[in-house]
């Protein structure tokens, strides 16, 4: 069974939003051989082919779109938790409500 990896989704979900390895190195810092590195290896352990190079920048194959979807859902959590925090820093708490089965 392969171990597939949050941030390898994301990236696949960045290409598809970005065009090219290139625009998504500049959006995340990361560097564009890290970029394709990433995918080459995950490709690799898929055997399988998840982004094409075009003349233009990239296109995702349709494995690559299908994990470029978990890809966006991840994104959107992790925006959703970054919010919580920054909320959470605004606004503080005095207490913590814990919820527990009555079993327990």
């Amino acid at each position: 069974m392969v171990q597939l990896k949050p941030q390898v989704m994301v990236t696949l979900w960045n290409i598809e939003r970005l065009g090219s390895f290139s625009a998504v190195a500049r959006e995340t810092g990361w560097s564009q051989p890290a970029i394709s590195k990433q995918i080459r290896k995950c490709e690799a352990e898929l055997k399988t082919t998840m982004v094409r190079r075009t003349p233009h920048g990239a296109e995702l194959r349709p494995i690559g779109l299908i994990l470029s979807r978990h890809g966006q859902l991840i994104d959107n959590r992790l925006t959703l938790a970054r919010k919580d925090i920054e909320e959470y820093a605004r606004h503080g708490a005095s207490h913590i409500r814990l919820v527990a089965l009555p079993s327990i």
